[in-house]
């Protein structure tokens, strides 16, 4: 009848991939017509341990999110919710905040589709230590605060800029 519905209620333990360890996850899904809620938590060890609760509103062309827990010994925030919002073939974000222990990271642009690809990070006293988030034992100590800049547009090479003050 054109109607989509999608009730889900996900929970797993246990789960390892390379340096990534998921002690346990619950997700919580109910979307009718492409509106709804999702949510849950994510615990486990990456470099550090961390807990992370998420929750997003879902929307056809927009959907707001928003994650807090914490990595390692500092809290992750985020005063207001992200807000991805559907452009063209792909998506733009507002401006974001996340905060991590005493660093905040904004990030914003936009992704996917056929159309470009515009990506600004501002960074302000952010610990270097988030980066084992994404890479495993890299054990960097210090703070970051500056800017990236990132273009790509398609059959073109990508270009970008950073201007980046590195500290301890």
């Amino acid at each position: 009848d054109g109607n989509t519905s999608v009730d889900a209620d996900v929970s797993a333990a246990g789960l390892e991939y390379g340096g990534l360890s998921l002690a346990n996850l619950t997700a919580k899904a109910a979307i009718a017509n492409g509106r709804g809620k999702v949510t849950g938590t994510v615990a486990g060890r990456r470099a550090d341990r961390f807990a992370l609760n998420f929750d997003a509103d879902v929307a056809p062309n927009q959907i707001a999110a928003a994650a807090r827990g914490q990595y390692g010994n500092a809290q992750i925030t985020m005063p207001r919710r992200a807000i991805l919002t559907k452009d063209g073939g792909g998506w733009a974000l507002a401006p974001t905040q996340i905060s991590y222990g005493d660093g905040i990271a904004i990030a914003q642009g936009r992704f996917g589709g056929n159309g470009p690809t515009d990506l600004k990070l501002q960074l302000a006293d952010m610990s270097l230590s988030v980066l084992d988030i994404a890479f495993t034992d890299m054990s960097l100590e210090g703070k970051v605060s500056g800017v990236v800049d990132y273009h790509a547009k398609p059959n073109a090479p990508p270009t970008g800029q950073g201007r980046l003050q590195i500290t301890g």
